[in-house]
């Protein structure tokens, strides 16, 4: 562990039921001075990205069953998503609604990482066909590893969109110049044909 972690041994870990499916929690004692995401850094200096708690919870004192042991069915369940700013702009609120299908999650915030609320491979790949039913685009699924957050991921969807109205006023500006080549063509060979 970190030295920001290793400064409170008292910690635990749990999987807490959500509507996507169990994600690992993670708890640790604090003095006030450690935030969770001094914390969330250190773990994921230390761990890999899938071993990095969905949740964490700062507590005061871990509960003890009568034994001494961590009695982790009194742990609380943590917050999961939607603490931080508010989806903005229709494709972010759209998305966020897309989001909340996905991971079953209450609220999502504009700056909430896919996988840092519950989010894994499996619900990524849910995540990539509700978004081509929803925009009508094909996001690939490393795009949903790479833009991690919301708003990141309305961007990349956004930039897409654009990409594609772009090819369709391009394909129509070629249509439309050929359009007038035929038709002025048509008209020379009128015209010729009245001279004949």
């Amino acid at each position: 562990m970190s030295p920001a972690v290793a400064v409170y041994p008292p910690r635990a870990a749990r999987l807490v039921d959500t509507p996507a499916g169990p994600v690992l929690a993670g708890y640790a004692v604090t003095d006030g001075t450690l935030t969770e995401d001094d914390l969330r850094l250190a773990l994921a200096a230390r761990l890999p990205d899938y071993m990095v708690p969905a949740g964490l919870l700062l507590l005061d004192a871990l509960p003890l069953t009568p034994g001494g042991k961590v009695d982790r069915a009194a742990l609380p369940a943590p917050e999961l998503g939607g603490l931080g700013a508010p989806p903005e702009g229709d494709c972010e609120e759209i998305l966020a609604e897309v989001w909340q299908e996905v991971l079953g999650a209450v609220r999502v915030s504009r700056h909430d990482d896919f996988f840092s609320i519950g989010g894994h491979s499996l619900l990524a790949t849910r995540l990539t066909a509700r978004i081509r039913d929803t925009f009508d685009i094909e996001v690939p699924l490393r795009a949903v590893f790479g833009d991690r957050t919301l708003a990141a991921m309305a961007r990349r969807i956004e930039d897409l969109l654009l990409a594609d109205l772009d090819d369709e006023l391009a394909a129509l500006g070629n249509d439309a110049v050929g359009d007038d080549a035929v038709g002025e063509h048509a008209v020379g060979d009128t015209t010729m044909g009245d001279d004949a």
